[in-house]
């Protein structure tokens, strides 16, 4: 973490967008998850073309830390159309990614049901953004909720359980997933979504 906070601002500056950099504290051991957005393919491999050729990136930072990596997953996310990606609007606290397993066929079905439930559900709290999955695991529907606790998490999910349309669409949605992940993450001091 203290190599990747002193030399992260080079793929900054390289036209990467930096959203958000968290550790894993629960559902994951050892992990790092970050956020970068890009306009398109197009920035992307421009933006890793400069870093390819940035030597202090290169020889300070991925000589390094390639020796600390076990595994390493890149996933390519679109927001979804119905939901603005936003930053939280308070800073500390913890966030929950959530990444559910959508049946193959069934995304349209999940999303047009998961919809109408969504505006109760953001009544109690509102994700930091909802995407689904261009480019990992297909069919993978991502949801990344900033909580000031994880006691506070427990009182949101309990009041969301009231919220009569939102239970109704989960219940409707379960049929068309077969199951999902959920990993509590610390942003980190360089984490622009804190």
């Amino acid at each position: 973490m203290k190599l990747t906070n002193e030399y992260i601002h080079l793929k900054s500056e390289s036209n990467s967008k930096l959203n958000g950099y968290w550790t894993s504290d629960i559902g994951g051991t050892n992990e790092v998850i970050h956020i970068w957005e890009y306009d398109s393919f197009a920035q992307r491999t421009e933006a890793r073309k400069a870093l390819s050729q940035d030597q202090t990136w290169i020889n300070s930072y991925i000589k390094k830390i390639l020796k600390m990596l076990t595994k390493q997953d890149n996933l390519v996310m679109y927001a979804v159309p119905w939901f603005d990606v936003k930053p939280p609007m308070t800073t500390g606290g913890v966030y929950e990614l959530r990444m559910y397993d959508i049946m193959l066929g069934k995304g349209e079905q999940w999303q047009h049901r998961i919809i109408q439930g969504f505006p109760d559900r953001c009544k109690v709290s509102e994700p930091a953004g909802v995407w689904t999955m261009e480019f990992g695991p297909i069919s993978t529907a991502v949801f990344l909720w900033p909580y000031p606790s994880l006691d506070e998490r427990i009182r949101i999910r309990k009041e969301a359980q009231q919220q009569e349309e939102w239970v109704e669409a989960v219940r409707d949605c379960s049929s068309f997933a077969k199951g999902g992940v959920s990993k509590v993450l610390i942003p980190t001091d360089f984490s622009p979504w804190r």
